[in-house]
């Protein structure tokens, strides 16, 4: 045999051989393309259903915030006269977080302005004439003769079942027209009190814009945001009709005329005074 004829038999002999070894692996690696295909339809399949349901999660969270809405404005309907005022919950737009709050409240009450700012000024009386809201007021550092760098500690709460122990620190006294304090602890943010006379009553605005940082606040503003605004609200409803006691109080001349004044609002839930 001539010695290009044996070469030339010699490649197809080796091809052959290859052919026959490569094609059971062709074979093995369609199959795994074709397991491959099904394992991937089968994510887009789980994907698709986890989109489903995440989108039904967020459809029951909708509905159960408009319920609690609807839960709390309900409540605000057959709160006292007494102590019911309009109290606005505003947004601080893009950048508004689920736990930042903003309320601007109004109050109006009968006296003066530098009788409501000596009431609201005393803070470590609060417990005494707001025991609603006020359940622990101690004065940690004094300030200056102005009150400014006053720092107070307080425990507060609302109409739910939970406190709060913050600090606030005087950074500006106009007194008596208002002042300006700082919170910090479970809360972060400040507050702007402003008294303004009209004839024999004053009219009061406070601007409260805070982030809450109290842990199980902050994980359930997502959902329950109406809710805790409602407790600030019912929170500030009792303030402005305590602080009309105390100004009835203070003004009485005698023990008789103190006695005939009603207590304040109390608590709505048991708690240790101090904590």
């Amino acid at each position: 045999m001539p010695f290009g004829t044996a070469i030339f038999a010699l490649l197809i002999t080796i091809s052959c051989l290859l052919i026959a070894i490569f094609k059971p692996l062709t074979a093995i690696s369609d199959r795994l393309i074709a397991v491959l295909k099904r394992l991937i339809a089968i994510s887009e399949a789980k994907i698709a259903i986890s989109c489903r349901l995440i989108a039904i999660s967020k459809a029951k969270i909708a509905v159960l915030r408009r319920l609690i809405a609807i839960f709390c404005l309900k409540i605000a309907i057959f709160k006292p006269k007494t102590a019911h005022k309009v109290i606005k919950l505003r947004s601080f737009g893009g950048s508004m977080g689920f736990s930042d709050y903003q309320f601007i409240s109004h109050w109006r009450v009968e006296g003066t302005c530098e009788e409501v700012a000596d009431v609201i000024g005393d803070v470590e009386s609060l417990p005494r004439w707001c025991p609603s809201v006020y359940l622990d007021a101690r004065v940690l550092e004094p300030g200056d003769e102005h009150g400014v760098g006053k720092l107070v500690s307080v425990l507060t709460k609302g109409w739910l079942p939970y406190t709060l122990r913050w600090r606030f620190q005087i950074t500006e006294s106009r007194h008596p027209y208002g002042s300006t304090l700082q919170a910090l602890d479970d809360f972060d943010g400040r507050g702007v009190w402003t008294f303004a006379q009209d004839g024999p009553f004053v009219n009061i605005t406070y601007d409260w814009r805070i982030r809450v940082h109290k842990p199980f606040i902050k994980a359930l503003s997502f959902l329950l945001k109406p809710l805790f605004a409602f407790n600030h609200r019912w929170a500030m409803a009792r303030s402005e009709a305590s602080l009309k006691l105390e100004l009835l109080r203070r003004r009485a001349r005698t023990p008789e005329e103190r006695t005939r004044i009603p207590a304040p609002p109390p608590p709505t839930w048991p708690h240790k005074s101090r904590g």
